[in-house]
């Protein structure tokens, strides 16, 4: 049976110079397709300097892919928000990257909810009615995991998880601390995942097991941190809720 890589990026807040990093990587490997959960956009530069380090973006990650699937985040969302604010000059120019990266062959966006196939037998979407065991689900953050799922891949929360079919892709790059994170090569058949490597871009990052909150797998954490779930029960994804409860009311007392 056939497999295929896939490469998934978590959230690259305009982190240009460590999306080149990862490239140069995927450009030495096999990769079938890239899979980016969002958040490209980012706080420490105006509007039309973010817009334009997406388009950037997006062209150097073309050059290790002719198909990156795509959704959008909260920060993606903001920032478009903001440049339809923006007049004269500034939105002629808004228009023209936005029409550029809109005719980018490379870019598939799953937002559309539309279902692709990937390779034979493999499809993705970010359609949660569409999800089946052949199927990977791509969101930048859902309240519930897919179980159904070959694969659930989101972002948004800036560390990275692993519990199959769940993936946390965590992030690549965060501005706002200038901290790099990870990224993600999964072997995927119509079988199932045949082989998930992380790739940790920082030394700052290491794999941690909590041993109280078993259920939740894995955790790559910042070496200076708690677990996720000890930090706030809301970040918890399948720990058994009558536990989170009492731990939570116990934290309260």
């Amino acid at each position: 049976m056939s497999t295929i890589n896939i490469a998934i990026l978590g959230d690259i807040h305009c982190g240009l110079n460590t999306v080149h990093e990862v490239v140069e990587y995927l450009r030495s490997t096999s990769i079938d397709a890239i899979i980016l959960v969002g958040d490209y956009a980012c706080s420490s530069m105006d509007t039309m300097q973010s817009l334009e380090t997406i388009v950037k973006i997006f062209e150097v990650l073309s050059k290790a892919s002719d198909r990156i699937f795509i959704v959008w985040g909260d920060s993606d969302i903001e920032l478009f928000h903001k440049l339809t604010h923006l007049y004269g000059y500034s939105r002629k120019r808004v228009l023209e990257l936005l029409k550029y990266l809109n005719n980018m062959d490379s870019i598939i966006d799953l937002s559309s909810g539309e279902k692709y196939e990937i390779d034979r037998g493999i499809y993705i979407t970010s359609n949660r009615e569409l999800v089946d065991r052949k199927t990977i689900y791509v969101v930048h953050t859902d309240i519930n995991i897919a179980t159904n799922s070959l694969l659930h891949v989101e972002g948004h929360r800036h560390y990275g998880q692993i519990r199959i079919p769940y993936i946390n892709a965590g992030y690549v790059y965060i501005d706002s601390i200038d901290r790099k994170g990870m990224y993600w090569v999964v072997e995927v058949s119509r079988r199932g995942i045949e082989r998930i490597d992380i790739h940790i871009l920082s030394s700052d990052i290491h794999e941690y097991r909590c041993p109280i909150h078993k259920d939740e797998g894995v955790f790559y954490i910042m070496r200076n941190d708690i677990c996720p779930v000890c930090k706030d029960v809301l970040n918890a994804r399948f720990t058994d809720d009558a536990y989170l409860a009492t731990e939570s009311l116990f934290k309260s007392m």
